[in-house]
């Protein structure tokens, strides 16, 4: 025991992994007659071995059968969890049998199995000596190969799902290899789609990285030659540089598209991002500057001249058109199809946010515009914000209307299920729990469905009304 000890230097895994090798070379064996452990110490003492676990455990694997180690190869590509069926469309070998590798593979106290088809290493340490068995020169094709495999053995709906962020992450460290066109579009579009999908379970960070890399990948005419594919990711990459906080990434991405794109319907996402970022970086008179000349485009005119006069004009007439219309049937209108006024709409909600500090006359045109634009254009997602900020403008003490508040903010949290509006929860809520109910209601009663904003907010990487919540919440 002290000979084995100084020789793996009493890390459990190593004295492990030394006894089984040992075994395996006859130096220590149970015998079946006296039933005890035999042994040869001057051949242990003798062994050599490595200092490093790593390295020892590279050696060792290094015995086995070369498809037993193409499988050890893969399935450290595959990270620290792997399942067996897509290792199995790792190989193209045919005699590959993924059963007998995955036997192998525990029996030696390599791998264990985590779950229903699904296995871990049974020590990082044992990955990284998995990982050690291809050649350093060739890892990056192999890597890259690997994911390509995957790629062609999955169907779409796979890729979609299980296999698609292995394909991405194999096939991007590959990426500095000499592809051909085809191939760096296909990657681009790869991490494009990878992108989306982190987004979509609000992985921020990693959705940052997948579409930066995507962007990477592309040439330098891809705004001729790729022009689909480099709208979609800038619009996306700017959307996750903006929540992930990344804004040295977003100033430089948001000059592309402004620069590149086509037409002024393809500037709208970057336009709203760039008021968003303006508007989170203090600078709130430029973003509201951005956002009333993107409306003069789209036909809407607010003058940034606008002063008391102009409110109450616009007030009224507000006020005029919600009482012929009647409030309990506004969620019966129209919807609205128009493109241009549905992006109005949208610019007016950001309107709202960059006016409320530096323009007061502004931001209160600003919110019964929007209402105006619901009932006279259509409802849209963005009008159940509109009436829950109306109601919040009523609750203002010039005005003091806190009966037709309280309808205003009941019909727009009613307008989140009937508009399909889930994203604007947070906005409804923060204005109506923050603003309009505890004219009507304890105050008690809208601190859980404040903190039910905050959760969706902060799920959706609506960072400003996550801040907006939390300044009311505490």
């Amino acid at each position: 025991s002290t000979v084995i000890h100084q020789k793996a230097g009493g890390v459990i895994l190593f004295v492990i992994r030394f006894l089984n090798s040992l075994n395996k070379q006859g130096h220590l064996v149970y015998c079946l007659e006296s039933r005890r452990w035999t042994w040869d110490l001057e051949k242990i003492k003798s062994e050599r071995v490595s200092e490093d676990f790593v390295v020892h455990t590279t050696l060792q694997m290094n015995s086995l059968p070369k498809l037993v180690q193409i499988g050890f190869m893969s399935a450290a590509c595959l990270g620290s969890n792997f399942n067996a069926s897509i290792l199995g469309k790792t190989i193209e070998d045919e005699e590959f049998d993924v059963c007998s590798f995955l036997e192998i593979g525990k029996d030696g106290g390599y791998i264990e199995e985590s779950g229903l088809g699904s296995f871990s290493w049974t020590h990082d340490q044992i990955q990284q000596a998995a990982y050690n068995l291809i050649p350093p020169m060739q890892r990056e094709s192999f890597h890259f190969q690997l994911g390509q495999r995957l790629l062609e053995n999955s169907t779409n709906c796979d890729v979609k799902r299980d296999v698609l962020f292995f394909v991405v992450d194999n096939m991007n460290k590959g990426k500095d290899l000499k592809l051909d066109r085809g191939q760096m579009t296909q990657l681009a579009r790869l991490n494009l789609q990878a992108g989306n999908e982190a987004m979509s379970t609000s992985g921020f960070h990693s959705a940052a990285k997948y579409l930066q890399q995507g962007i990477n990948l592309l040439s330098k005419d891809s705004w001729i030659h790729e022009y689909d594919l480099t709208i979609q990711l800038y619009d996306a990459a700017l959307d996750t540089y903006y929540t992930a906080g990344q804004f040295s990434n977003f100033e430089v991405a948001v000059k592309q598209p402004l620069t590149h794109a086509i037409c002024f319907e393809d500037k709208l996402n970057s336009y709203h991002h760039l008021v968003r970022f303006l508007t989170a970086s203090g600078r709130s008179e430029e973003a509201l500057e951005t956002c009333l000349s993107v409306l003069r485009t789209l036909g809407v005119e607010i003058s940034p001249n606008a002063n008391a006069e102009s409110l109450l004009t616009e007030a009224i007439s507000v006020k005029e058109i919600i009482r012929n219309s009647h409030i309990h049937n506004l969620l019966d209108l129209p919807k609205m199809e128009d493109f241009d006024k549905m992006a109005a709409m949208t610019f007016l909600n950001t309107a709202v946010l960059c006016s409320y500090e530096t323009n007061e006359i502004i931001f209160s045109i600003v919110i019964c515009r929007t209402v105006k634009m619901s009932i006279q254009h259509g409802l849209c997602s963005t009008s159940a914000v509109a009436f829950s900020l109306y109601g919040a403008l009523l609750t203002c003490p010039t005005l003091s209307d806190f009966d037709e508040a309280y309808k205003m903010g009941r019909l727009a949290l009613m307008a989140i299920d009937r508009l399909n509006a889930f994203r604007m929860k947070p906005n409804v809520f923060l204005s109506f729990y923050g603003a309009i109910a505890h004219c009507k209601e304890p105050v008690q009663a809208s601190i859980p469905k404040l903190l039910e904003g905050y959760e969706v907010a902060f799920a959706l990487g609506d960072m400003e009304r996550v801040t907006g919540i939390l300044q009311l919440y505490a």
